[in-house]
């Protein structure tokens, strides 16, 4: 089955999302708890091969530490360690007193941007139209910044705005610090890029629990009748995750576009959400988006050109990337 949007849950915990729920019924203790968490995920997550995790090992090592006499504090924290060996950006634990986020993907890993430094260095009164900023730098450059995939846009908006940079040189598209959202707006602003259809990947998920992945759906685009035609440079730092890593993966196999900066932060998997019997929540990949060719992008998106910047390049008043971006533009 074809479909032209796919929508996934793609999204850290401030990017609204559809949930699925799965309702579990085991005795209401902390090795229980555990059981039901570890097994669930043993039967559905989808990256164990990819990221060479030993579930089994993972098991003992954490079930040693639960006991029936542990307070609810140290069970959270003994699963939010247990769900952090899964090194998943889509995995998460929510209780009543706490909540566990895995951001190792990017707090790890220079930021590459200052948002307040852009703006005061190259858009000063830039103009603003839905979710994006844009504006004509020097040299008939177009800019546009997207702060968020969960960040919804119109047609019209996206009309006037392709329409406003069709006779620019080329088009900086910066998304840097985009932790992700929906992904029907990876695919319409993608429809915007491109002038023929193009399938891009495919939804993959597991036919049974604890069975081989089977292709669900293809993810392909159709143009719009107004679409961008000159060279992009899509700026991405390693903060770019989800429904952004997505684009970054999608927009690389297009010959008019270079990603410039560093590796995205990861996160090609839907994440399905399940309760425990205490009520807790917690949420896993249990399904995974992959390139037409086959390609896994959980681990992040590789830039063409690799730019770092930082406060040594503010001081001369320089963002490296969009100064890379707008030499190669020219």
């Amino acid at each position: 089955m074809k479909t032209k949007i796919i929508i996934i849950l793609m999204s850290i915990s401030f990017v609204g999302c559809q949930k699925i729920w799965m309702e579990e019924n085991p005795e209401n203790n902390p090795k229980e708890i555990f059981e039901s968490m570890w097994n669930e995920i043993d039967q559905n997550y989808v990256f164990f091969d990819l990221k060479n995790i030993d579930w089994t090992q993972v098991y003992n090592k954490y079930e040693a530490q639960i006991n029936d006499d542990m307070s609810e504090q140290a069970l959270f924290e003994v699963l939010s360690k247990m769900l952090s060996e899964l090194k998943d950006g889509h995995v998460s634990l929510y209780a009543g007193f706490n909540t566990w986020l895995n951001t190792s993907f990017y707090l790890e890993s220079p930021s590459n941007f200052n948002k307040n430094f852009v703006e005061q260095t190259y858009l000063g009164s830039a103009n603003r139209i839905g979710p994006f900023v844009y504006k004509i730098l020097d040299g008939n450059i177009g800019y546009i910044y997207y702060e968020s995939f969960g960040r919804d846009f119109t047609s019209e908006e996206l009309d006037f705005l392709v329409d406003y940079m069709s006779t620019t040189k080329g088009l900086i598209l910066d998304i840097r610090d985009n932790v992700g959202g929906a992904t029907d707006n990876v695919t319409a602003l993608i429809s915007y890029l491109i002038s023929e259809k193009i399938e891009f990947g495919s939804l993959w998920s597991p036919s049974i629990k604890g069975g081989s992945l089977d292709i669900e759906s293809t993810i392909e685009v159709t143009p719009k009748e107004i679409n961008y035609k000159n060279p992009i440079a899509l700026l991405v730092n390693r903060k770019c995750y989800s429904s952004a890593n997505l684009f970054a993966g999608f927009m690389s196999t297009l010959p008019n576009v270079n990603l410039i900066g560093d590796t995205t932060g990861g996160g090609s998997g839907f994440a399905v959400a399940s309760e425990l019997s205490n009520g807790w929540r917690y949420r896993y990949s249990g399904a995974k988006i992959l390139l037409k060719d086959g390609s896994e992008l959980e681990m992040g998106v590789s830039p063409d050109i690799h730019v770092v910047t930082g406060a040594e390049d503010e001081l001369l008043h320089k963002d490296q990337l969009i100064e890379k971006a707008m030499f190669m533009l020219k």
